[in-house]
């Protein structure tokens, strides 16, 4: 069974919502007309990365960009993952809808892992999420991280041990640290024997510059296609999705696991 997918990788610009749902809608379209089922958004597409701007343009599900993000699934005939802003009764949430290409929302997830470093912190503004997301994706169960949490390869291996075989990651990872970023892309693929869709954005934010190099990895952690880390453009790839099983039969880690000395559960 293949799969072809597209990440998005371009600049969505702070606070302005309404650019920034044309611009997705652009690269939603170009995917969907080069033969993508499911197309990857980086994160927070609809405010930009800024805590400002999230905190004064955060919506609901019910009547923000989500609804429109929806509509494009349906139109074109794709399933879409689109890192988004959450605003639920009194909390905002980094998060990321899945929409199918009937235009439902089949799952969401909201950021477990809040970044901060030297002055930014994203817990000014957000509320982490508590639970883990494995999602329908088209004929594969998708799990979804975001961004930073990458750093924690605990949720990488939950999903994965919930049945997920692709892991989508909408992010907004910022220079200097590209090489973590395809660094810890390349180690969630091998360590979980997944495919990783890692859809990142460029240009900058305030003062964060953004590394790009949107990824799409197999379950050996061989990169199948990737950006560079300046310009804005799809990533396509076509995954073989009986490469997974190949992996696993060939590199047996799931049966030379040893859940009773570190925990994590059976699979």
């Amino acid at each position: 069974m293949a799969l072809a997918v597209a990440l998005a990788q371009y600049a969505p610009r702070a606070g302005a919502v309404a650019e920034n749902m044309r611009q997705a809608s652009l690269w939603i379209e170009r995917a969907a007309g080069g033969g993508a089922r499911l197309v990857v958004l980086p994160e927070l597409v609809d405010t930009g990365y800024e805590m400002g701007a999230v905190r004064e343009h955060a919506a609901g599900w019910e009547d923000g960009p989500a609804v429109e993000i929806a509509r494009l699934a349906e139109r074109h005939g794709v399933f879409i993952a689109a890192g988004l802003s959450e605003r639920t009764a009194g909390s905002i949430h980094n998060s990321v809808g899945v929409f199918s290409d009937r235009g439902e929302m089949v799952g969401h997830y909201r950021k477990a892992h809040l970044f901060s470093f030297g002055g930014f912190n994203e817990r000014t503004v957000l509320t982490a999420g508590d639970d883990a997301a494995t999602i329908p994706g088209p004929d594969v169960t998708l799990g979804v991280m975001v961004c930073y949490d990458l750093r924690f390869p605990e949720l990488a291996r939950k999903l994965t041990l919930d049945g997920a075989r692709v892991l989508v990651v909408p992010a907004a990872f910022p220079n200097p640290r590209d090489r973590h970023w395809r660094t810890l892309l390349a180690a969630r693929a091998m360590e979980n024997q997944v495919f990783v869709l890692g859809a990142n954005r460029v240009g900058a934010d305030g003062d964060l510059d953004f590394c790009g190099h949107s990824t799409v990895l197999d379950p050996w952690g061989e990169v199948l296609a990737a950006a560079d880390g300046t310009s804005e453009g799809l990533v396509t790839a076509t995954l073989d999705l009986s490469v997974l099983d190949e992996a696993r039969r060939t590199m047996p880690v799931w049966r030379d696991r040893r859940p009773e000395l570190y925990g994590g559960g059976e699979r």
